[in-house]
């Protein structure tokens, strides 16, 4: 039977701590940046989302629509919240039919507008998700995806 001997090389003291430390600081780094991919998606499950369509069966729901044809299509939804909100808007003067070149050099006015929101909350159920609608002046601004929905017990 023939033996082997193994030879064992020796680094010096400071390149081996080197080494070893740029291979903790690599170490380190991957952990770092793996948390944070796993962590992602659970961040963001946290937070409800923003879309622009959803499916009201069979009718599909998107932004921009009138308020009266979203009750058409969905019914009437579980909850509403209204309310005013008075905003600030520019106007460039572009309701006047003739403008001279010293109307045309005027700073824009800034005139008072007065919006009527209303956010309306749509429950399909335990096995949908729900639906927070956010009208302004009676047109779909914003669709927001809310958790799963419940039952309701006065239907």
């Amino acid at each position: 039977m023939q033996e082997y001997s193994v030879r064992r090389v020796e680094l010096k003291g400071s390149v081996r701590e080197r080494m070893g430390k740029e291979r903790m600081t690599k170490a380190f780094a991957t952990a770092i940046l793996a948390g944070f991919i796993l962590m992602a998606p659970l961040l963001a499950a946290g937070e409800n989302a923003t879309v622009s369509v959803f499916r009201c069966e069979p009718y599909v729901i998107s932004l921009e629509m009138t308020q009266s044809e979203v009750r058409k299509k969905c019914g009437e939804p579980a909850n509403v919240e209204t309310w005013e909100e008075e905003r600030i808007k520019r106007d460039f003067y572009e309701h006047i039919p003739v403008q001279t070149q010293e109307e045309l050099s005027q700073l824009p006015l800034f005139v008072k507008e007065l919006i009527t929101i209303e956010e309306a909350e749509y429950n399909f159920g335990p096995t949908r998700f729900m639906y927070y609608l956010r009208f302004e002046n009676s047109i779909l601004r914003r669709i927001t995806v809310g958790n799963y929905g419940y039952y309701s017990w006065a239907e």
